[in-house]
């Protein structure tokens, strides 16, 4: 549509001027809410679901933890890859649902709205991998670094390479893509642990800078994939 037929449009279907407009709006209690109770609201709307997924990934590392003698740390390593999806999925699930329009007229904004979800289970995530690697490291005499290290690398590998995927492919079957990244990731890291073990020893320092790299470049990917969804509403 070229910008003459816009004009013409947009005359034709001109609103009348409102009556009394500012007497309406003064009458309106508007009520007031922090940012807090906006946390706490879009809390509420999480799925169940991904809670009792992150909670169950939390039970079954506390049990290999307390009752596998053997490749503990690669057996909870493992199930970081769920953890991370559960993480990733708060991106489209809007989009999922179709509630992309709704959230985009409410009182903040579609990308408030987004940031804090991913906030709020980025938060939950970071507690149960904290418990977790203070568990694994004083029962194994580990270091808390080298075993967040191990912990951390699947973890920001299928983040990394999900927000990827939710960038460049529009269709809600990206998150099935995802979700066979994260098996992929977390088969890969069972069955390869002996040889991840050695190159994790001779290059741990090479693995921090990555798992940097993966951070920051997720936070970039976040960043555009919120202001593209915004676009794409928009337009």
């Amino acid at each position: 549509m070229n910008k003459r037929i816009k004009n013409e449009v947009k005359k034709a279907f001109q609103p009348p001027k409102p009556i009394k407009k500012e007497i309406f709006l003064r009458n309106i209690e508007i009520q007031k809410s922090g940012y807090f109770e906006f946390l706490c609201i879009q809390a509420g709307y999480i799925g169940k679901l991904s809670y009792l997924l992150s909670f169950i990934v939390f039970l079954c590392s506390v049990v290999c933890i307390k009752y596998l003698d053997k490749n503990v740390i690669w057996s909870v390593s493992s199930l970081m890859p769920i953890l991370a999806l559960v993480f990733i999925t708060q991106l489209k699930r809007s989009e999922i649902y179709g509630v992309s329009e709704i959230e985009q007229c409410t009182k903040f904004s579609l990308k408030s709205v987004i940031l804090v979800k991913v906030l709020v289970v980025g938060m939950l995530d970071f507690i149960l991998l904290s418990i977790i690697i203070c568990m694994i490291s004083l029962k194994y005499k580990e270091t808390i670094f080298q075993v967040g290290v191990y912990m951390l690398f699947p973890y920001m590998t299928v983040v990394f390479l999900s927000l990827l995927i939710l960038r460049n492919i529009k269709s809600k079957e990206s998150v099935y893509i995802c979700l066979s990244i994260s098996a992929i990731v977390s088969i890969l890291n069972f069955i390869c642990y002996e040889k991840m073990y050695y190159y994790i020893e001779k290059n741990i320092g090479g693995l921090i800078l990555l798992i940097v790299v993966y951070f920051i470049g997720s936070i970039f990917q976040i960043y555009k994939f919120i202001n593209k969804t915004e676009d794409l509403i928009c337009n």
